[in-house]
């Protein structure tokens, strides 16, 4: 099992802005904004309805989804997972058989459950107060993300619904994913708490 409260994250970011900031020398009012990106997420962070995490993150590294895994490969129309999703492979290091790992093991969390976010865009969040998860993002926690159409797939949503994610739908789209957006788009301004604690514009 390999799982991350997402705090260590956002203290870590917090930390590191403020140590690159202070050793580049460039003036606070010159820095106009932040980039905030990260390799795969795991699960994403599954947050509640006052968005607060339900329960620790499954990293990338978690291999615990193998039945999930292996459920998904004979339920779920594969030729159309490869064509939709851009990837054949099914594997526990996907985000949607972590979430199915979590739906399946772990009801009570799944029900507190309002969305999963990234690690890196949960940190935006509790930044800016936006919630976004980039297109990159989105396709790799695998699975569910269209990516000729950029959106969440509800043919495959459908499929997975059909075993522990029994009430997976267009509404399940809207309450645990959100929706996906270009890398390079501006999500919001940092909150001013967030900017007292390292020195930006």
């Amino acid at each position: 099992m390999a799982e991350q409260w997402p705090e260590v994250w956002l203290t870590a970011t917090r930390a590191t802005i403020k140590r690159v900031v202070a050793e580049a020398g460039v003036p606070a009012a010159e820095i106009k904004g932040i980039g905030i990106s990260g390799l795969y997420g795991g699960s994403g962070v599954p947050l509640d309805d006052q968005m607060q995490p339900v329960r620790p993150c499954l990293i990338w590294l978690d291999r615990r989804a193998q039945a999930e895994a292996e459920w998904v490969k004979t339920h779920v129309d594969m030729a159309k997972l490869a064509t939709v999703t851009g990837n054949e492979v099914v594997d526990p290091y996907y985000g949607f058989t972590k979430m199915l790992w979590i739906k399946q093991h772990e009801p009570e969390n799944w029900q507190k459950t309002r969305l999963f976010l990234p690690p890196s865009n949960d940190v935006i969040y509790r930044l800016t107060g936006e919630i976004a998860i980039d297109h990159a993002a989105a396709g790799l926690i695998g699975g569910v993300y269209d990516v000729a159409r950029r959106d969440w797939s509800d043919d495959l949503l459908a499929q997975l619904g059909c075993h522990v994610m029994c009430c997976l739908s267009a509404s399940w789209i809207q309450l645990k994913l959100w929706v996906a957006s270009p890398m390079t788009l501006p999500v919001s301004w940092v909150y001013r708490r967030e900017r007292q604690s390292f020195p930006v514009g």
